[in-house]
């Protein structure tokens, strides 16, 4: 009797490690398309108002899955469900093989599945990319120590008549959602009115077609771009929250460069700026007023009990938007705007009320109406009497992280981030066939505000109206790439405050 309560027991805590084992599997699966440099940033930085929605649904698929697939071991090793044993003979030996229960399977059930389980687990780190992560820990490169050039605010000079910026950061946007014909990857196209937006004005593309800048890393999640885009350097950033003033504040940003200059500065988001440490970014480097999530409870902008998807939709931010440029626009100085969009963020994205089933999928159906929105919004700008004073930038921050989105067969490496520049004051001398990356709309967007300075590059950024070539044009996108993922001692003493 104990004997066969020994081996009961054994048998149930084997089925426990195969169940831990496809956690591991799913898991590996689901963290595919993020970075392990990103999911360490996150854990450092603060979380609050974060939303759970991709954990839950992480939990809401993966649980059944994972249970399901430890039933069916259980099931092919039960002698309840098979009475009858699924037998074969061979036809040499003519000896009897027992197919189902699978009898050796039970016996040794735990040898069995603690192997399953470290099997896993070499698949989760691989998955993860952990050892490549630990090998960039320990070597060092010296890609900063080449070719940063260091950002000086006092030697950059910008015209008499100031011209006006809207930075509108757009969650997840890539150019791979317009159609074939327009270089992406859908028969229909999800971004219409933005793609029209791009043939019309200036667009940096790395094809012939619509395209855009490549996500580098530790400038492929939404505050590592920001950052990025806004500073021309990577968020290779040593804040552990021990103290809320050193989040970059050694780095020379957009932001800082506007301050200088007398711009009134705001950032305007759906979400809690306290997210990721945006706030902290922000408000350390020049911006005079921030309005999110929690602002617009306090202010009785929106009710106390609204909450949708990460906050308040896109739908809100944009007519906030309206309120505040005319705001601005009373001012005597000029004014800087950074929107920063939400309803595109995986999974599914939001749908409001507006939305239109054009598609037969809400993520679809979500970016369409979000490009819609930007579109109008564009439209209004030009009813306005500030609009041909105002340098437009609209840039994508990474590409989407929903893994089960592009048709089957797209290419997964090197989607572009879509990107537009509105209003610009100096014409490109090449769009097309260009290898960059977010960084480098830092030094462009100063040049398509009217700023001067002494050469073609700021921090790790080119400028791309000029004919410089980008570090991925000069020394290649792949090594580029791996020299950034590097440690760099200079960036530390530099910019990270280590």
């Amino acid at each position: 009797m104990k004997e066969s309560l020994s081996k009961n027991k054994k048998y149930w805590i084997g089925l426990g490690i195969v169940f831990l084992g496809t956690v591991l599997l799913f898991a590996a699966y689901w963290i595919e398309p993020h970075t392990i440099e990103g999911i360490f940033f996150h854990l450092m930085v603060p979380a609050d108002g974060t939303n759970y929605q991709a954990v839950l649904i992480g939990i809401g698929i993966g649980f059944p899955v994972c249970l399901a697939l430890t039933g069916i071991v259980g099931l092919a090793t039960s002698e309840k469900v098979f009475k009858r044993p699924l037998e074969f003979k061979r036809k040499k030996t003519g000896k009897t093989v027992t197919v189902f229960p699978c009898r050796w399977l039970k016996e040794h059930i735990i040898k069995a599945s603690v192997c399953f389980l470290v099997l896993s687990a070499i698949i989760f780190v691989c998955f993860a990319e952990v050892p490549m992560y630990l090998y960039h820990r320990v070597v060092k490169s010296t890609v900063f120590d080449e070719y940063c050039v260091v950002t000086d605010a006092s030697k950059i000079t910008f015209p008499e008549n100031k011209k006006n910026l809207v930075y509108i950061v757009l969650e997840s946007v890539e150019t791979d959602y317009a159609d074939e014909q327009n270089g992406g990857e859908f028969s229909k196209n999800r971004i219409p009115r933005l793609t029209e937006l791009a043939k019309q004005n200036t667009s940096f593309s790395n094809t012939t077609l619509l395209g855009g800048a490549y996500a580098a890393p530790y400038a492929d999640w939404s505050t590592a771009s920001l950052v990025a885009q806004t500073s021309g350097l990577p968020c290779k950033t040593a804040y552990t929250g021990e103290n809320d003033d050193t989040f970059l504040e050694n780095v020379t940003t957009l932001y800082d460069i506007l301050d200088a200059q007398n711009y009134y500065q705001c950032l305007l988001m759906g979400f809690v700026s306290e997210f990721a440490a945006v706030d902290l970014y922000m408000n350390a480097h020049g911006t005079d007023e921030i309005f999110d999530y929690n602002s617009a409870i306090k202010t009785g902008y929106i009710p106390a009990d609204h909450k949708v998807f990460w906050g308040f939709e896109d739908r809100i931010l944009f007519e906030k938007a309206k309120e505040k440029l005319t705001e601005m626009s009373q001012k005597d100085t000029p004014f800087a705007l950074t929107m920063v969009t939400m309803d595109t963020h995986f999974f599914g994205g939001y749908e409001c009320p507006d939305c239109e089933d054009n598609f037969i999928d809400d993520y679809s159906n979500a970016i369409y109406c979000s490009d819609k929105r930007i579109g109008e919004f564009i439209d209004w700008m030009k009813t306005q009497p500030f609009y041909e004073d105002t340098v437009i930038v609209l840039c994508g921050d990474h590409p989407t992280m929903d893994p089960w989105y592009l048709p089957i067969g797209s290419e997964l490496d090197g989607r572009p981030l879509y990107n537009c520049i509105i209003n610009s004051s100096v014409e490109a001398k090449n769009t097309k066939n260009r290898e960059f990356t977010v960084m480098d709309m830092f030094p462009t967007t100063l040049t398509a505000l009217g700023a001067s300075w002494d050469g073609d590059r700021l921090a790790m950024g080119t400028d791309l109206f000029s004919d410089t070539p980008t570090l991925c044009e000069e020394i290649g996108t792949e090594r580029y790439f791996e020299e950034l993922l590097k440690r760099s001692e200079y960036f530390d003493k530099n910019f990270s405050g280590k």
